[in-house]
């Protein structure tokens, strides 16, 4: 851990996707990726006043938020009534900084590569998707929001040195 780190070491959020069964999905404006160890306390008069604990289990979950698409909201909606888990993957895109102009008429980007081009998973496993939900308030954008639910182990791998 000696490493100096730098400023220009930081990663944009942009700069991170997730994966549905190998898609990026359009319009993304937050993913998260959250793991936990499930403990049991094993206390005994010889752990004093802190308690033991023992790994039980690990869990995992994605979360992703993006902008209402219909493509969107039907690839969802098929994998939330699915009985098969789907791998979901979270991912660097090397082409995040490009940016572009939707045109208002045919929503067609110009200026710009229009497709993520997704790196190796930094982490990767089978999930249900078990949460989904549509926000549409009066005046702004509407969103999806979905939760995937690890189905077992993550798969990780090392973020890509520049």
């Amino acid at each position: 851990m000696s490493t100096v780190r730098k400023n220009s070491d930081i990663v944009k959020g942009s700069a991170l996707q997730i994966t549905v069964g190998g898609t990026i999905l359009g319009f993304a404006t937050s993913h998260s990726l959250s793991i936990t160890v499930n403990t049991t306390e094993v206390s005994s008069k010889d752990h004093g006043d802190y308690p033991g604990v023992i790994k039980q289990n690990t869990t995992w979950e994605v979360t992703c938020e993006n902008l209402f698409c219909g493509q969107n909201w039907d690839e969802l909606q098929a994998l939330l009534d699915d009985d098969t888990p789907v791998t979901v993957s979270f991912v660097p895109v090397t082409n995040y900084t490009s940016k572009g102009i939707v045109q208002p008429e045919s929503g067609e980007v110009s200026g710009a590569t229009t497709a993520w081009t997704a790196g190796g998973a930094l982490a990767a496993g089978q999930a249900y998707i078990t949460s989904l939900s549509v926000n549409a308030a009066a005046g702004d954008n509407a969103t999806i929001s979905a939760t995937f639910t690890g189905a077992g182990p993550l798969t990780f791998d090392t973020y890509p040195s520049a």
